[in-house]
C-alpha cells in the first residue's frame, strides 16, 4: 500500500510501498472520481513528476481535492491520506487486489 503526505512546502509525496506491519494510520478520501477527468491526479502523475510546487495552474480542481484531504487530515491528527486515485497503480493487478482493506485504524473524509 502506497500512501499520500503533504510536505511543508505544499508539494506531495507518495510514500513507497509499505509493509502491512508499517503502515500509519491514515485519512480514506472517499469520492467519485474518473481518470478521464483531466483535473484528476493519478499514481503516473507522481512518476511524471507532476507534483512539484505551484501545480495548481496544470490540475487546479485535483490539487485542491489533495489539499483538503490533507488538510482535514491534519486537523484529525493524520499525516497521511490514502486517494484511490493516487495510490494505486492501475497497471499493476497486484496492487489493485490489495488495495481495498487493510484492517488500520483510519478516517474517511467525504466529498459531496
Amino acid at each position: 500500500m502506497r500512501l499520500l503526505r503533504q510536505v511543508d512546502n505544499g508539494v506531495f509525496e507518495l510514500t513507497k510501498e509499505l509493509r502491512e506491519q508499517d503502515i500509519p494510520r491514515h485519512a480514506i478520501l472517499s469520492h467519485t472520481s474518473s481518470l478521464d477527468d483531466p483535473d484528476e491526479i493519478s499514481f503516473h502523475d507522481f512518476h511524471q513528476g507532476f507534483l512539484k510546487p505551484n501545480i495548481e495552474h496544470i490540475k487546479p480542481a485535483g490539487i485542491a481535492k489533495l489539499r483538503f484531504c490533507a488538510d482535514q487530515a491534519a486537523r484529525n491528527g493524520l499525516n497521511y491520506v490514502w486517494v484511490d486515485t493516487c495510490c494505486i497503480d492501475k497497471d499493476s493487478s497486484a496492487v489493485l487486489q490489495a488495495a481495498p482493506a487493510t484492517g488500520r485504524s483510519t478516517t474517511t473524509i467525504g466529498l459531496g
